[in-house]
């Protein structure tokens, strides 16, 4: 009794894995949420009193739904986002728990942006005197930055899930950014201009 041996193959050796769907898997985590640069975000940002974060919702929403199977809809998670913070943070949590990552997208940290973004529509109904401007300005940008404190720490885990920690593949400023930073910049101009003003007056 005789047995043939394909000449390419030895009983030796272990057996092939077909590593179709793990490479797909990979590919997914690493193109389902979008990267940038930490300092890119809040430069952008901050010019342009937090509208960014609408873009930057929807850029996440948009590659969720393109490339990790995630049914939605990508503008409208990204206008009414304080509804679905904690959908996104969830997601990113999986990708990190899925490469084996030890810190978190923390759920507080969608519930403190859901807060003080609540907090900020409620105190845009502050009117304030010539007295309180000075005031009211340091409120209004303690507002931006506490808004942009929990985008700025999930940032960082989608950057690491991506393989991209630093954001390197979005960290260069495009025209249309600065074309949005100069706006941003005449705008703070004229509220210190108006803050100078009223003090003189």
């Amino acid at each position: 009794m005789s047995t043939n041996y394909n000449n390419n193959e030895s009983v030796y050796n272990a057996p092939a894995a077909d590593l179709g769907d793990l490479e797909q898997h990979d590919l997914i985590d690493k193109n389902a949420f979008f990267v940038v640069s930490r300092t890119k975000l809040i430069i952008l940002s901050f010019c342009t009193l937090n509208l960014y974060l609408i873009y930057w919702f929807y850029r996440n929403w948009k590659l969720q739904k393109d490339n990790a199977d995630f049914d939605c809809t990508p503008i409208v998670r990204a206008i009414f986002n304080i509804f679905f913070t904690h959908s996104l943070f969830a997601q990113v949590n999986d990708a990190l728990q899925s490469k084996g990552f030890a810190c978190r997208a923390s759920g507080l940290m969608a519930t403190f942006y859901v807060i003080t973004i609540v907090v900020s529509a409620l105190t845009n109904r502050w009117e304030p005197s010539v007295d309180q401007l000075a005031l009211y300005v340091v409120f209004f940008l303690a507002t931006i930055a506490l808004i942009l404190l929990p985008i700025w720490y999930v940032q960082d885990r989608i950057n690491q899930v991506c393989d991209d920690p630093q954001g390197a593949q979005n960290a260069a400023l495009t025209l249309t950014n600065w074309i949005f930073i100069l706006l941003g910049l005449i705008y703070w101009g004229f509220v210190f201009m108006g803050i100078f003003i009223s003090f003189i007056g």
